[in-house]
């Protein structure tokens, strides 16, 4: 029994009878190098947003409302304080309690910092009768107030006012209108 024939199962034999020697240097050659459970621990957690539709949003402060947002479209945007708003109808209250109607397209409210900002064709119907017109203005929950930097349009009962700039503070009433301001009566 010589010849090539017996090549065929000498050679898996010596293979099998020599693999404690050569298992442990193939097995370290073909081990993965690296740590890969450690990457997986360093992604950062997805980002944590939502959409609804159809939202009435309320915030109160001690019992009182101080902001009311009813709007058709709600979202976040990547940072969780940020949330973004279509068609949005806004009732601010003042420390009495009396109510302030906005509507606007759009609309960005701040949570953290408290600021809401309304864009695309904004209308303030106020306390007194009057109405406002606007193309963006910014609501301040802490203080109060409402300011704009764009033209604005104020109408009432046999008065027309037309500026650049808005100043309304919902606790006293008072506001300011700057720029050009062009004062029409009848």
């Amino acid at each position: 029994m010589s010849g090539p024939r017996n090549l065929l199962w000498i050679l898996p034999l010596i293979l099998v009878a020599a693999s404690p020697i050569w298992w442990p240097l193939a097995g370290s050659f073909l081990k993965p190098r690296g740590d890969f459970t450690s990457k997986t621990n360093m992604l950062p957690p997805p980002p944590r947003t939502f959409t609804l539709e159809g939202v009435n949003y309320i915030q109160t402060t001690g019992g009182k409302e101080e902001l009311r947002l009813i709007t058709r479209k709600i979202s976040t945007l990547a940072d969780e304080t940020q949330l973004a708003m279509e068609e949005v109808r806004a009732t601010l209250y003042n420390t009495a309690g009396d109510p302030l109607e906005i509507d606007g397209g759009v609309a960005f409210y701040d949570t953290s910092k408290q600021i809401l900002t309304m864009l695309d064709n904004v209308q303030v119907a106020g306390r007194d009768g009057y109405e406002v017109r606007t193309d963006a203005l910014r609501y301040m929950v802490k203080d109060r107030t409402i300011k704009s930097a764009e033209l604005v349009e104020l109408e009432g009962k046999n008065i027309k006012v037309k500026g650049q700039g808005l100043f309304y503070d919902l606790d006293t009433g008072a506001f300011r209108v700057g720029g050009r301001v062009f004062f029409d009566t009848w």
